[in-house]
This record gives C-alpha cells, structure tokens and sequence, in this order.
C-alpha cells in the first residue's frame, strides 16, 4: 500500500486560484518564475526574515495560509508553487528554479524552508541548491514527509479523487473503491463537486482533470527523487497517526544534520487543519533567531 498525501487547492487555466472549497481566491500573489514553478506571497511586509513553504501533491501552498498567519509576527512567509502537469517534470528541476527565485526575491541573509507532505521533500532538494550555491538556509523544517525510497503515489485514479474529493470539502468523499474508466470517474467526482455548488458546471471536469493530471506529476517526481545526504541543520515534525512515522529512522540517511524530531498526536490530514495553533508552535520552536 502506498503512502497517499492530502489534496491542496490548485489553479487551472480559466478556473484561477481557489480555495480548498474550490471557490475563487486572490489573496497570494505571485512575484517570480512561470505559471509551473513560481514564488508567491503569502504574509510579507518586508521587514522580517524570510520564511518559505514548499508546495505538496497539488503543487499549491494555499492551505498554509492559517500557519501563516501565526508565522508573520516573525516571518515574511513566501510559497513555492509548481503546478505542472507534465509528465517529464522532475523535482530538482523545480527546485533549481526555487533557488534561483529566492535569491532574486531576497537576497541577503539565511533563510528557512518549511514542506508539509511531499513538500518536504521540495523544501529538502531547495535547500540543496541553494546550499551548493553557497546560500545559507538555516533550517529545513519537515512536516510529516516519507523520506526518499519510499512509495508516495496514489495507487489509481480512484484514489486520487478520493483525496481530491477530501481537499474540496465533499461529504461523503468519494469513495476509492469505485470502479470506471478514469473519464468516467472525473465525471462522477465533477457531477458530485457541481451539486455541492463547489465547482461550476461549465469547468468542473476540466478543473478535475487538471487536478489529476497535477496530482500524479508531482507524485511521480517525489518517488522518483533520490538525493545525495544534506548536512544542513534539519527538524521533522510526524503525527502518530500517519505513514512517515514508520521511517523515521530512514530519514537519518538523506538529512544527517536534523537537530530534533517531534512527534504530534494526531493524522497526517489534521496537522494542517485545525492544529495549526499546536504545530506552530513547534514551528516557532525551531526557528533560531
């Protein structure tokens, strides 16, 4: 079985951003880089020390929006989206270009990378580049990521529309076991997120596709991620109900500088939900000045 990571809110041509309810939101903006990999505000007045969150499986960094609110009294908090769906996308690529972005976008000084789900894995390989580079980055921080080897992917398409069904809200979710051709289950998903009035009728299915299409590239790109070890200062967060746990030890291997390692009783899909008040404090925790 493999290990599967929640849904996180995507754009897609002719939707714009949304929410994780699905509905429109403008609330990020977006300063460097192309419509895959790109830089974006979350919570910046420029006089704080940069912060900066690497996306998930949807490519998007929206649903940090609660911690980033409790993280701006110390941070200007950046995200790192990539939204490709392309078939040849490779994490590393993506992450030279978020290299390339945040010395554009500051500069001057340390700075610290933070990635929930696969976006610990982005925020790791980031790191790398800057650090070959010669920046400093004082701290990756690792939410409840499986380190590299360890299978990520949805097993199916019906799995993945169980998770995207999660991240926009849908009640029942739908459900994993359901048996079709991959058009015919976007089209049961689409039908269900219409009804809801979560998606509109005329772009629901393409939005859904977009979402899968998205889904599995950045899914395949974490699997296939093998990295050499990186020595710079590192902290994990796990919860006790999710997958990462059971490897924790194997993340000594590719982060050999990791100072400490909490542990939250919770799932892996309410770390970034309601516990934003509990994980950011063992974020503000790690942070170093």
């Amino acid at each position: 079985m493999s290990t599967t990571y929640p849904m996180q809110p995507v754009a897609t041509p002719g939707v714009g951003r949304r929410d994780e309810r699905g509905r429109r939101d403008d609330g990020e903006r977006a300063r460097h880089g192309g419509d895959a990999a790109r830089l974006v505000e979350i919570a910046v007045s420029g006089s704080r020390p940069a912060l900066f969150w690497a996306h998930g499986i949807s490519g998007s960094t929206s649903h940090y929006r609660p911690l980033a609110r409790l993280l701006a009294a110390r941070r200007d908090v950046y995200g790192l989206e990539n939204r490709t769906a392309a078939p040849s996308y490779r994490l590393a690529e993506s992450a030279r270009r978020f290299a390339a972005a945040i010395n554009e976008c500051r500069p001057d000084g340390p700075c610290e990378i933070l990635g929930y789900s696969i976006g610990g894995l982005v925020a790791l390989e980031t790191a790398r580049q800057l650090t070959m580079a010669g920046r400093e980055v004082a701290l990756v921080g690792i939410l409840d990521t499986a380190p590299p080897t360890v299978p990520v992917a949805p097993e199916n398409t019906a799995v993945t529309l169980a998770l995207i069904s999660r991240g926009l809200g849908l009640e029942p979710q739908f459900d994993p076991g359901t048996v079709g051709t991959d058009s015919e289950l976007i089209a049961m998903l689409s039908a269900r997120a219409v009804e809801a009035r979560i998606l509109p009728a005329a772009l629901a299915f393409d939005y859904v596709s977009a979402l899968v299409r998205t889904y599995t590239s950045n899914a395949r790109a974490a699997e296939h991620y093998r990295p050499s070890a990186y020595h710079g200062r590192a902290a994990v967060l796990l919860t006790r109900g999710g997958d990462a746990i059971r490897h924790r030890d194997l993340w000594r291997a590719f982060a050999p500088g990791i100072s400490r390692t909490d542990v939250l009783d919770l799932d892996h899909f309410s770390l970034i939900g309601d516990a934003a008040p509990t994980v950011h404090a063992v974020i503000d925790a790690w942070l170093t000045r």
